[in-house]
This record gives C-alpha cells, structure tokens and sequence, in this order.
C-alpha cells in the first residue's frame, strides 16, 4: 500500500538495466579533481553544477516518479484525485518542516499512499542549528504561595 521514492527509483533503474548509485558514482568521477585539489573553489562550484546537470539529463529525469504513477493508476480519474492529494501532501510537509525547522529528509524516509496520494514520514532530526538566536527566553513563574506569583524571566543558552 505504501512506497518511498527510492523504491520507485529502484523499479525504474531494473527497468533500464542501470544501477542505482551510478549517479553518485558519476558525480564522484567528475569531481576527483576537486578533491586532489588541483582547482579553484569557484571552479569546483562549476564542476558540481556540470556533473549535477549531466546526472539529471542523462540518468535521474523528472518524470521517474510520474511514469510510475501512471502504470500503476487504473485510469486518469484516479491518477488526477492521487495528484491533487498527493501535491495538498507535499505542501504541508513543506510548510510544516520548514515552520518546526525539521531536517535530515531523505527519499526513503518519505513514504506515499499508492491509491490516495497521502504522505507518511517516518522520522524527524529537528534543526536547531538553523536558529539564528543564541538565547532563548524563557517565563518562569515562581509561585510561593496561591496569592503571590513573581514572573521572572531566565536566560538559556543552547
């Protein structure tokens, strides 16, 4: 009932008689100057591009995941409510990672609904490391007795 992308990336390179981490092995190759040190910092920017655009034309499209779709779908009604719920999903897990700062997302850690589109993931890294504060404010309520409360704010380093 549910699949992760790196499955349907799997199928599709069985299908095309491919290995899987071939792109990361591309990307290796085409970037060993780089890590000799034999170029510039700019020139290694350049280098990345160049082998990012070489793996997404030749190996990794954008339509893996939308050729899937469309032979496991009994028709176009069900592809197009799996699509409209799939993007409602997708848009809300953006919105909420981005909101809650949570990182460490990964294709096989996202799991989708093959017959409704719904999203499912499966682990979270919250990431603090983003916030661009050092302190963060905190309201302590100290209470000696019912009648009498002091508000006192702390100071907590993270």
């Amino acid at each position: 009932m549910y699949s992760t992308f790196l499955e349907v990336y799997e199928i599709n390179c069985a299908r095309h008689n491919r290995e899987a981490d071939s792109p990361i092995t591309i990307f290796k190759e085409q970037l060993n100057q780089a890590i000799s040190g034999q170029i510039s910092p700019e020139a290694v920017v350049e280098l990345r591009l160049q082998a990012y655009n070489e793996i997404t034309k030749n190996i990794v499209n954008d339509t893996i995941f939308s050729q899937y779709m469309h032979k496991i779908l009994p028709t176009g009604n069900y592809l197009w409510t799996f699509k409209k719920q799939f993007a409602i999903q997708v848009a809300l897990s953006c919105f909420m990672s981005y909101m809650l700062q949570i990182g460490g997302r990964a294709p096989n850690k996202i799991l989708f609904a093959k017959n409704t589109g719904k999203i499912f993931q499966t682990d979270f890294h919250p990431g603090i490391h983003h916030f661009s504060y050092q302190y963060l404010n905190i309201m302590l309520m100290e209470c000696s007795d019912y009648s009498s409360c002091a508000v006192q704010e702390k100071k907590r380093m993270y």
